[in-house]
């Protein structure tokens, strides 16, 4: 129940308060939705621990009704409810119910311990010009286990004439071309699981055309600097090393001298009907070329 709530408060934050702007029609739906969320965490946990207080009192409960009706659902607790009451109505049930609740509360807190190692840094940071996070470069993923998040270089230092940027694929970013281009914004949505047993023709002429025109908005939208500087960099579809689908493109870079350097992704966004320009990476890199 624990983690359907905060799952559902980091959903809230994602889709609306991730890049809060004051007056967004966004904010004004996430911020209630968030408090709503919080007050209804912590309103739900004192009803449980006091065995029922809210839903007792007439008058409290008319209020805290609708709370727990949509906390029923967000908890999946219709499930388990009528086992938590047969437990409940034992006398024995009862006095073990009063041990279980600080047991629970010492392992919550047990299991977000963390170590700090420094007073500045918690050494998960995402990468920016003065940190470099591992998952942001793609010879530095090992692990079967682990994956590209969002975006990668191939290497933290490149003695290459050329870097690669990854983008891995993800449907918002498709979501997000659709609001940049509406045309392309199929009638009947076919992502989602399907079978070969029909046989889409990808490669017809209109297909072709409305791939063309996807990429051309994916190239509009993504720019990469280096340094601030702009460079030409020409998105297609590919693979990551991890077998990750996604956009890939590469920059030519023998004009930079030796050292530190620092690469910028950048995306346009459409909100509340005006092009915004998001920073969706920073990535340092040092360059020494062989």
């Amino acid at each position: 129940a624990y983690a359907l709530t905060i799952t559902a408060i980091g959903l809230t934050i994602y889709f609306f308060l991730q890049e809060p702007e004051v007056g967004s029609i966004l904010t004004w739906i996430g911020v209630p939705i968030l408090v709503f969320f919080i007050v209804g965490m912590l309103l739900t946990f004192f009803d449980f621990i006091t065995l029922g207080f809210l839903k007792k009192k007439n008058w409290i409960s008319k209020i805290y009704f609708p709370i727990y009706w949509v906390f029923s659902f967000i908890t999946l607790s219709f499930l388990y409810r009528p086992l938590v009451y047969n437990f409940l109505d034992n006398k024995f049930g009862r006095r073990l119910s009063f041990f279980l609740v600080p047991i629970y509360l010492a392992l919550l807190f047990i299991i977000t311990l963390n170590y700090n190692h420094s007073n500045y840094f918690s050494f998960e940071e995402s990468s920016g010009s003065r940190i470099a996070n591992s998952e942001n470069y793609e010879d530095q993923i090992i692990d079967d286990s682990d994956f590209i998040s969002e975006i990668a270089i191939n290497s933290k230092v490149i003695t290459n004439s050329f870097v690669k940027v990854f983008i891995v694929y993800s449907k918002f970013i498709e979501d997000d071309i659709y609001d940049f281009n509406t045309e392309l914004k199929p009638e009947k949505d076919e992502r989602g699981v399907t079978s070969n047993f029909i046989n889409i023709d990808l490669g017809s002429t209109e297909k072709v055309k409305e791939k063309n025109a996807f990429f051309d908005a994916f190239n509009t939208m993504y720019s990469v600097e280096i340094d601030s500087v702009t460079y030409n960099a020409e998105f297609i579809l590919g693979k990551s090393i991890k077998k990750q689908n996604g956009f890939e493109t590469y920059i030519g870079i023998k004009n930079l001298n030796e050292g530190k350097h620092l690469l910028t992704v950048k995306r346009k966004e459409i909100k509340d009907s005006d092009t915004i320009i998001k920073v969706d990476a920073r990535i340092p890199f040092w360059y020494y070329p062989d």
